[in-house]
């Protein structure tokens, strides 16, 4: 249970962290 609980927080991370990287580009090629 907690393991699973700490896979998803790592996964939310892990989308936020190529979100926040995907605009940094997109900010950057513009």
């Amino acid at each position: 249970m907690a393991f699973n609980l700490y896979t998803k927080i790592l996964i939310n991370i892990q989308i936020d962290a190529v979100q926040c990287f995907s605009e940094y580009m997109t900010w950057f090629r513009c």
